[in-house]
């Protein structure tokens, strides 16, 4: 189970996120965000925090284009 392994192993998870683009990392964060809040809904509905993070991940991923 390589998941469980990454999330208990700090060193791991620390070099991963050194391979991880600014993008990426914005882009997990909107997404997890997203699962965990109550006012995020399916489909287009966001709350103020999920759309600035969704602003975030796309600059960042139409600079690394």
């Amino acid at each position: 189970m390589a998941h469980g392994t990454v999330q208990h192993s700090p060193r791991v998870a620390a070099g991963l996120t050194l391979l991880e683009g600014r993008a990426q990392r914005a882009h997990r964060l909107y997404l997890e965000h997203s699962q965990a809040c109550d006012d995020c809904g399916h489909g287009a509905t966001r709350c103020t925090v999920a759309t600035g993070l969704w602003v975030v991940f796309t600059e960042a991923r139409d600079g690394e284009r």
